[in-house]
This record gives C-alpha cells, structure tokens and sequence, in this order.
C-alpha cells in the first residue's frame, strides 16, 4: 500500500477542515478523493457516531493503549451495532480507506489504529446476555474483560478470558485468549460456540461448526484476517469461589526458583493455572488460580509455599471476578512487547531468561503462562495444541529517549530465547515480519490462506498478523 507522507497532527486536522476533499492512496497507488459530504452522509446513516480530525473528540478517540502509536485517522466510526459496522466496511471499501478494527485498542503492534484510513470502534457494543438454563453468553466483541467478567457474575457465571481489566474480548478470543482457567476449560477460542461476522464485502453472515464452518475454524486463534466478529456465543461457567493469589520470592534464588516451578508444573492437576512474572531486579512472582476443592488447593501449592525463601504471600479463597484481573493496563504508557512458546523449559532456557533480566531496564519484565490440560484439545486454527510454557517479553517506558534502550533489550531478549521456542503466540506479537506472522499460525497458515482468499480475496483487513490470500 502507498502511504502519503507523515503529516502533523495540526496539519492534517486543519487540511480535513479547510478542503472539501481528502486525498488518499488505495493499495494499487493510484489516487482517489473523498468529498466530505460522503463522511456526512455515512455519519448520518450511523446509529453511532463518525468523528472526523476537526471535530470535538477526535483527539481522544484517536488514541490506544500504548503509547508507541500516535496515528491520525480519517474517519473513526463509534458504532453501536453490525449495520453500523456494516456501513462503515462497506464506505472504506468503496474508497479504498485502509480499515482498522478496534476492540478494546491493546494489541501490542498498534494495528487498531492507522493513518489516513477508517478506524471502526467497537468499544460501545459491550452487551453480555445470559442465557443460565444454556450456560451461554451472547458477548458483543467491545466487551472488555473486566465489564464481562462483572456482567456475567451478576447471573452466578464466569468465563474462559484474560487477565487485564481492558483489554477487549475480540482481539483476545479471535487469537486465543489464555486465561486463569485455561488448562481446566480451555482457551476463549475453544469455548465460542457461534460468531457474527461482517465480512470485506459488507455481507453478515453467521459462523457455527455447521454454517459457515470453515470461516469458524479460521476466526478461533487466526485473528481479525476474516471480517469482523461482532458478537459470539459462548460458554460459560458456574464456579463459586477459586484459591487465587501470587507468591513472590528473594532474588538471589532466581534459577532454582524458576526450574522448582518448572518440575512442579509438570505433575500440576488441571484445576491449577500459573502465571510467572519475572522482573528487573531479579524480582519473581507467581500468581496462581485454583478452582477445584479449596482445601485441595492448598496441598496441591504447598510445595511452592515451602520452598526457597518466599517474600509476600497472599492467597484467599475468592469470587472469580475478583480473582482473574491482575491488571488494568498502564494506558498511555509506550511499551514493546513479543513472545515465544517453550515446549520445554529447558535449563539453558532459564539461564538465559535470568542473564536477560539483570540487564533489563526499569519497566522490563519477561512472563511464563504455563499451557496444559485443556488447552491441548481443540479444533480451531489455534496452533499451539502441546504442553508447554508462553512467554512474554516487554519494556515499558514513559520517556522517548528511554525506547532505544527498552527496545535493544526486548529483541535481545527474543534473539536469544528463539533457540529454544517453536511457535509463538499470535496476541504476543509485535510488527516482526511474514516470517513470525507464519510462525504464530504454524502449521495451520496454509488453511488460513486459503479461507482468507474466500471471504476477503481483496485483503482489506490486512491492519493485523496479516495472513495473505492464497
């Protein structure tokens, strides 16, 4: 696609304003305008609203979570349901806008934003619905963790999700979702039962293991490379309390903290999740979820709550919602962030993950989720289906002058721990290139290629892991 030249923010607010024309290239790169009265006339067709640059919340609209990305889009369409999302894929076709989809604006490659394109907002479409006779919820895909795990407590459930208060249920479930109850029930993905889906042609179709069964298949763990997903169907569950809590541990016993944990997790029953973060400073921690028996639950961590020298331990038999968010996310702040999937921790693995850390910079952290159980079941483009340990590696910074440093550590940190993974998880990647883009959909990408060249040959959702039409 040909990208006109970086402009300002004050120049391209005041170009949108002063001209009744905005020019953009289409991917061929030949020129096409816009008149403004065309935005005009989609934002009064919209049951939400079109916010253009000079226009009073632009500004705040435009902006994500991370802080890295500071984009100016054309148009950005809050939309309150699919005929809203409907029009606004059908008018960036038309004219050839690069289209940007945004769930809850977290993604770690800032592909929920774009320049001189239409961002489609989903954010306001955050209806959860119980059907508790079914155990099923019907979930709009602007629901962000935190909202759905309260909307669905009120009804007694909980469901397959992440850990961050934020982040939204689209981008998380159409990748995966790893979650505190993963290795019991499965990924996010594993648990859709059906989608709604706007595809590239302004067409709505419905997705199930029956109708439309091959773009089912695609959209669980293959991404936003199809259409998009406006609300599921999915499984819910009822769990009255879990053991929840984080253990932390001294510094100096780094390495044989992180291979106790590794031999522990081996024999660890499936009604237990962990999730290990290991930050500058030598600082370790380990939160774990348990939701079988609670006394149980306490045999089953004693070995961790005896072993080494552990620092602050808090765990506390508690209801789901309270137990799962470990995080609101940090929104504003920049951050890079990439992973890699370890069938094995092997020793030299963690060798290496203790040398990066002692020279990691402040807000650097490398995180384990430990994948077992359930997770290895499933029939969806989700590739990675084996017992290992995801891993996370990030850098946050406030200043611009600390990127340069935050960055060098992270693709350090990755170069050197690439020996030792296979696969990675797709919601971990940064802009890295076709190789890891096909890397993260394994084995399956050649499937995926296929159904993309089905439902969207013209590849207009490409602002992601893209994966190209065959």
């Amino acid at each position: 696609m040909s990208t006109p030249s970086r402009l300002t923010r004050r120049q391209f607010i005041s170009g949108a304003a002063a001209f009744t024309a905005v020019i953009f290239a289409d991917r061929s790169g030949l020129a096409g305008s816009i008149d403004r009265n065309a935005f005009a006339r989609l934002a009064r067709r919209l049951k939400g609203r079109l916010i253009l640059p000079h226009e009073p919340g632009y500004q705040r609209a435009r902006v994500i979570h991370n802080g890295r990305f500071d984009n100016f889009p054309a148009a950005i369409a809050k939309c309150l349901d699919s005929s809203d999302v409907q029009r606004a894929v059908e008018f960036a076709r038309v004219n050839a806008l690069p289209v940007a989809v945004r769930s809850g604006g977290h993604d770690y490659a800032g592909y929920s934003t774009c320049d001189y394109g239409m961002v489609i907002d989903l954010c306001a479409m955050r209806e959860v619905v119980v059907d508790r006779r079914a155990r099923i919820a019907t979930i709009q895909m602007g629901a962000k963790i935190g909202h759905l795990y309260d909307s669905l407590w009120k009804d007694g459930f909980t469901a397959t999700a992440g850990t961050c208060a934020s982040v939204g249920m689209g981008g998380l479930t159409l990748g995966g979702g790893i979650g505190p109850l993963a290795c019991k029930y499965g990924l996010a993905c594993d648990n859709m039962l059906s989608a709604e889906v706007v595809l590239a042609d302004g067409s709505i179709v419905h997705a199930d293991g029956e109708k439309n069964s091959d773009l089912f298949w695609a959209i669980r763990g293959g991404g936003g490379n199809f259409g998009i997903v406006t609300q599921i169907e999915m499984r819910v569950f009822e769990i009255p309390r879990v053991l929840s809590g984080e253990l932390s541990y001294s510094a100096p016993e780094l390495r044989d903290q992180l291979r106790f944990y590794r031999d522990f997790i081996r024999t660890a029953p499936d009604e237990l999740s962990t999730e290990v973060s290991i930050a500058g400073g030598n600082t370790l921690s380990i939160s774990v979820c348990y939701t079988g028996d609670l006394d149980e639950g306490v045999r089953v961590l004693s070995p961790l709550l005896r072993f080494g020298t552990p620092g602050r331990t808090r765990l506390r038999a508690i209801a789901p919602p309270h137990a799962f968010i470990s995080s609101a996310g940090r929104a504003g702040v920049a951050e890079l962030a990439t992973g890699a999937f370890f069938p094995e921790l092997k020793d030299a693995a963690i060798d290496t993950i203790c040398e990066s850390i002692q020279a990691a910079p402040p807000g650097a952290e490398v995180g384990l989720d430990d994948l077992r159980g359930a997770t290895m079941i499933g029939t969806s483009a989700f590739p990675i289906r084996s017992a290992g340990f995801d891993s996370w590696i990030l850098a946050d910074w406030a200043r611009s002058r600390d990127g340069a440093a935050a960055t060098s550590w992270v693709n350090d940190t990755r170069d050197a721990l690439l020996p030792f993974s296979s696969g990675v998880y797709v919601n971990r990647l940064n802009r890295e290139g076709e190789a890891r883009v096909r890397e993260a959909y394994g084995e399956n990408y050649d499937r995926l290629s296929t159904i993309k060249a089905l439902y969207d040959p013209q590849n207009v959702f490409h602002l992601n892991q893209n994966i190209v039409p065959a």
